[in-house]
This record gives structure tokens, C-alpha cells and sequence, in this order.
């Protein structure tokens, strides 16, 4: 409710105070009607603006777990190759260690040229984590109504 409303009421208070021409009776019953005026008015305000950040938690936090979703799926995805790539690693190590190690049979030229890049490669994890550092750096976590996934996400990308 604009100020201009709350004072406009309250010289309405003012004036039926001071008017010679009501009985207490009216003055009081003109008086108490002004005051609910003025806290029906403050009340519903505040009921609306509170439902208005509602709304926008609601949006932030549904933004933030779609994101999160395909965050994680993309984290599986990278996952997947990582596991193929220590497969592929363990394959050729397992080759290298037969030829060089035990030496039970000798090396072919080509499986060593195909096998070769395991000997410097190095598989690691990054996480998708951009958008869960943003949400902590705006201080918006508490969006998150349900208290188990607001201690399961940080956990998720902090540990």
C-alpha cells in the first residue's frame, strides 16, 4: 500500500477525531473502519509480495535442478568414457606388461604404435559444477524447501 494511501487514512482518523458534529459512537465506528482500511490494505500487500518471491523462488529452484539434471547427465556421460578409456588402459597395459615384463612373446610394431598413447594418457573427472557454484555464490541454496537436498547438493560437488 503506497504511503500517500496510509496517510490519506490516517488524516481520515484525524478529521472524524476531531469533528464536533459525530457522537463517540460514530467517531469510534468511523475510526476502527479507517484502521482495518489501513491493515486489510498493509496485510493483502504483504500477502501478494510474499507470493510474488514465492513464485520466483519456485522459478529459480525448477531452473536450477533442470540445469542440475543435465549436469548430471552430461558428469554420467563423461563418466562412461572415462570407464571405456581405464578399459582401453588395462587392455594395453595388460599388452605391454605381457611383451616387456614376461616376455612371453614378442612385440608387433603396429600394436605398439596403436597401443602408445595409453602409455602418457591421463584420465580426469571435471565436474559439471558451474551452475551449483553460481547458486552458492548468489546465497539462493535455501530456494531448496526439502533439507536432505540442500545438504545433498554441496555434498555432491564439494566432496
Amino acid at each position: 500500500m503506497p504511503e500517500h494511501e496510509i496517510s490519506k487514512h490516517t488524516k481520515a482518523i484525524y478529521k472524524e477525531w476531531r469533528n464536533p458534529h459525530h457522537s463517540w459512537k460514530q467517531k469510534l465506528s468511523e475510526i476502527l473502519t479507517e484502521i482495518f482500511i489501513i491493515v486489510f490494505a498493509i496485510t493483502l500487500s504483504l500477502l501478494v509480495e510474499r507470493w510474488r518471491e514465492h513464485v520466483h523462488e519456485q522459478t529459480i529452484k525448477k531452473q536450477f535442478l533442470t540445469g542440475l539434471k543435465t549436469d548430471l547427465q552430461a558428469d554420467l556421460e563423461q563418466e562412461t568414457e572415462d570407464s571405456a578409456s581405464f578399459v582401453a588402459l588395462k587392455k594395453n597395459w595388460a599388452y605391454f606388461q605381457k611383451v616387456g615384463v614376461i616376455g612371453d612373446s614378442v612385440y608387433n610394431e603396429d600394436t605398439i604404435k596403436a597401443y602408445q598413447w595409453t602409455l602418457l594418457n591421463n584420465t580426469t573427472f571435471l565436474p559439471n559444477n558451474s551452475r551449483f557454484e553460481a547458486l552458492k555464490s548468489s546465497g539462493e541454496i535455501g530456494v531448496m524447501e526439502n533439507d536432505s537436498l540442500q545438504n545433498l547438493i554441496p555434498d555432491l560437488y564439494q566432496n
